[in-house]
């Protein structure tokens, strides 16, 4: 199969087969905050493609910057007319080591928001440890470019590199997203040590902190007890194409997702 994908996914971008699935974020009162849009293939032939095989494929063709490109330009056409109804929503991408590596990101980002008639701090752009160390120094100043014009940088995964604690000082940072292998271990009689510290040093550093991978309701409330922010995960929304999304009762009402 990754042969016949190698071969078909040049093609896929030209065609503009992949499509946008997006993942609600949730403040601790489940109150829509943000979204995190998640890239999707369909192939033709063999059906829903997963990210694990493609994105890996987009690397290695170096065609990676144009699935950002094509995301970027729906994900935020779309978050321009939910924002009629929720004016603070905010919208994650990840970006890759190539994005990174671009010296004309930062110009292009900011057309690409005022095409949209956005402010550049709906963008939140989330970085994995890993895509800093592929990019190099060079993207410390593209992330301190971006930060000074406004965009929201988010350091993704966080606690499972060896050197996430020193990018916090390197690095214009002003969200973390605890890696959901953190959250996966909480349950009822053993907590975490790690868990809290990661938590209390956000709070001190005035980060914005997002828990990935929330799947059961005593895993939000520990969280919430620790004075985690932001939440993300199965408990409260799977990823969702944007007409599914807008049929759900917490979008149409502005309700706690919680209370249904």
């Amino acid at each position: 199969m990754r042969q016949q994908l190698s071969q078909t996914i040049r093609q896929a971008i030209s065609n503009k087969q992949f499509s946008c699935a997006y993942q609600a974020i949730f403040t601790a009162e489940t109150q829509l905050a943000s979204f995190e849009l998640l890239a999707r293939w369909l192939h033709p032939q063999l059906g829903p493609i997963s990210p694990v095989l493609f994105i890996p494929l987009l690397e290695e063709q170096g065609l990676i910057s144009f699935l950002t490109q094509q995301m970027l330009e729906l994900g935020l056409s779309q978050i321009k007319a939910w924002r009629q109804y929720w004016p603070e929503l905010r919208l994650n991408i990840n970006f890759s080591a190539q994005d990174l590596a671009d010296p004309e990101l930062c110009k292009q980002l900011i057309e690409c928001m005022q095409h949209h008639q956005l402010p550049n701090d709906v963008l939140v752009i989330e970085i994995t440890e890993s895509i800093l160390i592929q990019a190099g120094s060079s993207s410390f100043e593209q992330l301190r470019q971006l930060a000074e014009q406004g965009f929201s940088i988010s350091l993704d995964d966080f606690g499972t590199g060896y050197s996430s604690l020193s990018y916090l000082d390197k690095l214009p940072v002003s969200r973390l997203k605890i890696d959901r292998s953190f959250i996966q271990r909480i349950d009822e009689t053993t907590q975490d040590k790690l868990l809290p510290a990661i938590i209390h040093l956000a709070n001190d550093l005035e980060l914005e902190i997002t828990a990935e991978g929330v799947e059961t309701k005593a895993q939000f409330d520990y969280l919430k007890s620790l004075g985690c922010q932001r939440y993300q995960g199965y408990l409260l929304s799977k990823p969702l194409q944007a007409e599914d999304v807008e049929r759900t009762r917490w979008f149409q009402s502005r309700e706690s997702v919680l209370s249904r």
